[in-house]
């Protein structure tokens, strides 16, 4: 007897899927490091993917067979498991990966801010030699200078620490890591991503442990049925039946907290948008006013000031927009199915 989980239509209604005895429905996994189009990410999460020892399966997963070798379904559990396993490293790499590269984005940002802030410098001395400020304007702009290099120091320890931890995930050295971080292209946002699949992979996954459990213990579809009906049934249908109803409640639940905090990342970027266009064009009309003498230093400082705040406020919220969405594509199971079944008969 072959047992499954199955649902009409692979999808999750609100009324949740049946169990029935039936063949598990098929769940398309495309790989989401690849659907992202960021090759240096889909080159990470390979790497540490080729890297990463087999990891060892989930005592819940292990099905005992004292007198015959395991079956398909069993084969099955133990082959998802391990995909589990696989999975959370290929999301541990990528949200480590976007964490390095909001880093990254801080160090270049205050180092492409440097030489304007130090021109902004310069004229301000000729303008007190020239008799035409006092030494307030030297000193400001000599501040703004001492904070940029200070907070770009920052922000490169910030970078360091986020690169390491990712090297140790990918089993890379930081030095040549950091390398190919710097070496990336602009700041990308991935939204939007192709549509994921309406029945999660860890929705699957679960009903294959299930089958797996449920063939073991010889569990008929009427037995199923009183079990979901709240009738009396064996006790491992009551609780394969409740289990299965839990998965489904904690996978549409992933996938509406993480649509949530993509619609907030999504709203974030959008005013971080707007500030920094704002931002830009305060601080254009600020520097023209300050060299024809026309402004203070005083304005032309807050308005430095916050141009470089805004357009590190933008870079952050781009990429909580890809952190959003690949913590989307997880909970919708997508690159969890792409470890190898384990060898018949094996341990």
């Amino acid at each position: 007897m072959v047992v499954a989980l199955a649902c009409a239509g692979c999808s999750m209604p609100d009324g949740g899927a049946a169990l029935r005895l039936a063949a598990p429905p098929a769940v398309a996994a495309p790989a989401w490091w690849v659907a992202t189009g960021d090759p240096l990410l889909a080159d990470l999460v390979a790497e540490g993917l080729a890297h990463a020892p087999p990891p060892a399966i989930p005592a819940p997963a292990r099905i005992v067979w004292p007198h015959r070798a395991p079956d398909a379904a069993t084969l099955r559990a133990r082959a998802e498991a391990l995909a589990d396993a696989r999975a959370q490293l290929a999301q541990a790499i990528g949200q480590a990966y976007l964490e390095a590269r909001r880093t990254q984005a801080h160090v270049t940002l205050r180092g492409d801010a440097v030489a304007g802030l130090r021109d902004n410098a310069e004229i301000a001395g000729f303008r007190r030699e020239a008799g035409l400020v006092s030494a307030v304007d030297t000193g400001l702009a000599g501040v703004l200078v001492g904070l940029n290099e200070g907070a770009m120091l920052a922000a490169r320890a910030d970078r360091d620490a986020a690169v390491a931890r990712l090297a140790d995930l990918i089993g890379d050295a930081p030095g040549p890591l950091t390398a190919r971080i710097e070496g990336t292209a602009a700041l990308r946002v991935y939204d939007p991503l192709p549509e994921a699949p309406a029945w999660p992979a860890d929705l699957a996954r679960t009903q294959d442990r299930l089958i797996a459990d449920l063939a073991h213990h010889h569990i008929t579809q009427a037995q199923v049925d009183a079990a979901l009906a709240g009738h009396a049934a064996p006790a491992a249908a009551m609780a394969d039946a409740a289990a299965w109803q839990t998965a489904q409640d904690h996978a549409r639940a992933g996938i509406d907290a993480a649509q949530v905090a993509l619609n907030a990342a999504r709203a974030r970027l959008n005013a971080a948008t707007a500030t920094s266009s704002a931002a830009e064009a305060t601080v254009a009309d600020a520097r023209l006013a300050y060299r024809a003498g026309k402004e203070a230093m005083g304005g032309l400082y807050v308005a430095e000031a916050g141009a470089l705040a805004a357009r590190e406020a933008l870079a952050d919220a781009g990429v909580a927009i890809d952190a959003a969405l690949l913590r989307l594509w997880a909970a919708q199971g997508a690159g969890a199915a792409d470890a190898p079944p384990p060898t018949p008969g094996a341990p």
